[in-house]
């Protein structure tokens, strides 16, 4: 993961994380801390806090005391590096006997119509 740090701007990372994010845990809304951004990111808290004040202006996401929303999900995939859909579908191909079409279920391997929600 370290060489789209290297070669993507800190505008495309964020994108990418918060989709990666919102894809692993089934919800368009996140409690993250701009220091918590900042370490994931690889970058300061001022460079987080101008990455999302920018993309809270292209109305892509809505931040608010720790708590981001994603509103427009297909235009943050626009701002995000080209990398995130290459690394969703290692993700999927390497967890597709779980993977569920049903936010917040499970799907069994051997038992492909059979969904547990998951608590």
């Amino acid at each position: 993961m370290l060489l789209p740090n290297r070669l993507h701007s800190s505008e495309e990372r964020l994108a990418r994380w918060l989709l990666m994010a919102c894809d692993r845990t089934d919800t368009e809304t996140l409690n993250l801390t701009h220091e918590f951004l900042a370490a994931m990111l690889g970058a300061n808290r001022t460079t987080v806090t101008q990455v999302v004040q920018g993309l809270q202006q292209k109305r892509l996401i809505e931040y608010r005391r720790s708590h981001i929303r994603v509103s427009d999900r297909a235009g943050l995939e626009d701002v995000a590096c080209s990398c995130y859909h290459s690394i969703k579908e290692l993700y999927y191909n390497l967890y597709r006997q779980v993977w569920s079409p049903i936010p917040g279920h499970l799907v069994f391997p051997g038992a492909p119509f059979m969904h547990v929600p998951v608590s």
